[in-house]
């Protein structure tokens, strides 16, 4: 039976809240009478919100710890740079020293000169 252009009309219509009151619910802890709670619910009650603070507490925890960590290797980094740089200088200070002295060997400064021309090009 097709519904008459008022009732289809009211369908749309929306009705003041005071003329339907919601049920009210109650916030109690009492258990509802007809339904046991079910043991997830009463484990979820008990357990989750002492697990907050700890769940935070151990987040915290590991953000610092990876921090100190990348922040300890990038220092062991930068001590090991510093100690390969030191060992280039004084490699270079002594070859310096032999190059005043004429000491250096002809087949060294051969050497140093073949190898630039050696990483001159791909094609040449």
């Amino acid at each position: 039976m097709p519904l008459s252009l008022a009732q289809r009309a009211s369908r749309y219509v929306t009705r003041p809240r005071w003329h339907s009151p919601a049920p009210r619910r109650p916030y109690s802890t009492e258990q509802p009478q007809g339904r046991p709670r079910s043991a997830y619910a009463t484990w979820y009650t008990e357990m989750l919100p002492g697990m907050v603070p700890v769940a935070l507490l151990g987040s915290a925890v590991y953000v610092g710890l990876r921090f100190l960590q990348a922040s300890l290797s990038h220092e062991r980094f930068l001590d090991e740079a510093r100690a390969r740089v030191q060992e280039l200088e004084r490699e270079i200070a002594m070859l310096r020293e032999q190059q005043s002295r004429g000491d250096v060997a002809q087949s060294v400064l051969q050497g140093a000169g073949e190898e630039e021309t050696k990483r001159s090009g791909w094609l040449w």
